[in-house]
């Protein structure tokens, strides 16, 4: 007989909801008997909001530490400004700036982006992204899930679901500060590409980037929480959310704004 889950309540008892550390620790550990238990109880805010809280903040945090480091600040700053001279020399050929403009500009992004107002910005952005990216994506699973699988649920149960997989994004900032500090070097996320050398810009490059555990196991967790709180099979939860990462992968290589999103 196969031997029950640590997660789960005693049936011949009064079922207990799980305590919110035992969520968050069952997110790494058994996810499909912590979304079992939490589909059966009211969807609580505290759930998705207090790791979303925690992402920012360490993303905020981590930010600035890798910031710190002399030598990860100068290719930092060397690639954004090679971004920007980029995006200002086409401005510039199309005639909407003159090249003195462009250069003034560039001047000043730099002395923004060494001071504090550079920490200000990334930290608004950081704050704004991860939660319009978790609503944007939340509202997405939502529609896939209800309307193209057939499922049953609330939108909430889709934010409850994608926002505790924050935990792992967590966890994966926390190292990749670790491994910026180790690597003396800036990155972007751990990945095949952080540690092969690929041509830079090429899309082997690009597609390594995304080969990502830590954004698999996500996906893999997203996947058997969306499936229990919507009552969708297994397997055809996690077929459509990998499905959907490769479609997205391969439409963000060609619109590069949507690369900050994993």
């Amino acid at each position: 007989m196969e031997q029950e889950s640590t997660l789960q309540p005693d049936q011949n008892s009064t079922e207990q909801e799980l305590s919110f550390f035992d969520k968050v620790t069952g997110i790494f550990t058994e996810p499909s008997a912590v979304f079992e238990s939490i589909k059966k109880f009211e969807f609580k805010t505290i759930d998705w909001l207090i790791p979303t809280i925690v992402l920012i903040a360490v993303a905020i945090l981590s930010n600035s530490l890798i910031m710190s480091n002399p030598e990860i600040k100068v290719e930092v700053i060397a690639e954004q400004r090679a971004q920007m001279e980029k995006q200002f020399k086409d401005a510039v050929e199309q005639g909407q700036m003159s090249q003195e403009q462009a250069d003034q500009q560039i001047e000043q992004a730099e002395r923004m982006m060494e001071g504090g107002l550079g920490t200000i910005f990334r930290s608004i952005g950081a704050l704004v992204f991860i939660f319009l990216f978790l609503f944007l994506v939340s509202l997405f699973y939502w529609i896939v899930w209800t309307k193209l699988l057939k499922g049953t649920g609330q939108y909430k149960g889709a934010l409850t679901v994608y926002g505790m997989t924050y935990w792992i994004g967590v966890v994966e900032v926390i190292l990749v500060v670790i491994l910026s500090f180790v690597m003396v070097k800036l990155i972007q996320g751990i990945s095949i590409a952080t540690f092969v050398d690929f041509e830079k810009g090429s899309d082997l490059r690009y597609f390594m980037s995304k080969l990502n555990p830590f954004t698999l196991w996500g996906l893999y967790v997203a996947g058997v929480g969306l499936g229990k709180i919507f009552n969708v099979e297994k397997n055809k939860s996690l077929i459509t959310i990998f499905i959907i990462w490769v479609v997205y992968v391969i439409i963000a290589k060609f619109i590069p704004f949507l690369n900050w999103a994993g």
